[in-house]
């Protein structure tokens, strides 16, 4: 028999009397939930309609939200019952597709193949409400220098996962017991997937970092991101989506050339006036490993984070465009905000640059006004883009100065 996918329908009105004739044959819907008690006991095309709060009552894998207006606050109040934010589908957003039952068949699918994905969940965390989560698990070149990092700078107020898509890696579980780390590992190997499971097992953190296996952090920058974050919140000037360290080799590496003087050596390295938007305005920085090799070049990454921080305090800038999120800080509210991330493609790691998890964060911010900040008094290293990786092994190898740990 085919696999089904356990539904329970938020929403008892006109919109769901209008086109619950319409939804999968795979979808086995177990009842419909809605806060109008004048409705409970009653039943749409035979499917019961209960009070939200026996929803933790039955056994699902979904709840579909079928509300045109309030679908947001609909999802909130649920994310207040505890309701993993994945589980929650705004069905509103298919309500003009051309070929609905083709949206319908792909959002069963996706949701289909994340019921049915294996997860392996090491606990460790603590009370902390604060979370660093690794996605790792392809580049061991490069864990005892990144690890080694993560053990000497991040905080003890600040919980530690390691996060593997697409597969269980001894290795990883070994290092995680050593250093009283959790480890979460999926075997679909699609980030989106990975990152909202591993999310709902952690529904107590308030702030999350999310690192990329490539990222070299380094002294104070985990408390500077923080206080960043923080500091503006409280301002209230601006809503804040993420904040992250200056991070030479990234889509706003602009900043770090103009904060550090770098802009005309820059030009004048690659014959070229256009230094802004990155990777993204220029496809080939991705590819030509001259590019990771110049930022890598200017100093050693720790002395750059020192010089950063006596030039940088307090000091911030909003990012313009698009930002590669290899090393962000953003709030459990925001994650909750956007409904986790979006599924994607089925096939494929996620990613993809026109529905990945970058994508999804830069989207939501330009959608509901959320901002991206970089905060000027420090600095971390991003190792280099993948087709890069041959020629900075042989980089690294030869100059080592330039990623090895400098203590102030």
């Amino acid at each position: 028999m085919e696999q089904e996918l356990k539904v329970i329908i938020y929403g008892a009105g006109n919109y769901c009397r209008e086109r619950i004739s319409t939804i999968p044959n795979e979808w086995n819907v177990i009842a419909i939930a809605d806060k109008d008690s004048n409705k409970w006991g009653k039943t749409i095309e035979s499917h019961i309609i209960i009070d939200p709060r026996e929803i933790h009552c039955y056994e699902y894998d979904v709840i579909i939200i079928f509300a045109l207006l309030y679908g947001r606050e609909i999802m909130k109040e649920l994310q207040k019952m505890g309701i993993d934010t994945w589980r929650i589908i705004q069905g509103a957003k298919y309500h003009c597709a051309w070929d609905r039952s083709l949206y319908y068949a792909d959002l069963t699918e996706k949701y289909k193949k994340i019921c049915s994905c294996n997860s392996w969940f090491e606990d460790r965390k603590s009370d902390n409400k604060k979370l660093l989560y690794v996605l790792i698990g392809y580049k061991d070149f490069l864990w005892e220098d990144v690890l080694e990092r993560v053990k000497l700078f991040c905080p003890k107020d600040i919980d530690v996962c390691l996060l593997s898509s697409g597969r269980y890696d001894d290795r990883l579980s070994s290092i995680s017991k050593q250093n009283n780390w959790s480890y979460f590992a999926t075997d679909i190997n699609n980030i989106l997937y990975a990152q909202n499971l591993m999310m709902a097992s952690f529904p107590e953190k308030e702030y999350i970092y999310k690192m990329d296996e490539d990222v070299y952090v380094t002294e104070n920058c985990f408390n500077k991101m923080f206080n960043c974050f923080n500091r503006v919140c409280k301002n209230g000037e601006m809503n804040v989506g993420y904040v992250t360290p200056m991070i030479p080799l990234n889509s706003s590496s602009y900043i770090f050339l103009e904060e550090f003087g770098l802009v005309e050596e820059y030009k004048k390295m690659f014959k070229r006036n256009l230094y802004y938007g990155g990777d993204i305005s220029s496809p080939e920085i991705r590819t030509d490993s001259e590019f990771s090799r110049f930022y890598w070049s200017i100093d050693n990454i720790d002395k750059l984070n020192l010089k950063a921080e006596n030039n940088g305090m307090n000091k911030f800038r909003v990012i313009a465009g698009r930002h590669a999120i290899c090393f962000i800080l953003f709030s459990r509210e925001f994650f909750n905000s956007m409904g986790g991330f979006d599924l994607g493609e089925l096939e494929g790691i996620g990613y993809d640059w026109k529905d990945g998890d970058e994508f999804q964060i830069m989207q939501h911010c330009i959608n509901f006004g959320y901002y991206g900040l970089m905060t000027l008094d420090s600095v971390c290293g991003h190792f280099c883009y993948s087709k890069q990786e041959k020629d900075m092994i042989v980089f690294r190898r030869e100059n080592p100065y330039y990623f090895e740990i400098i203590r102030d």
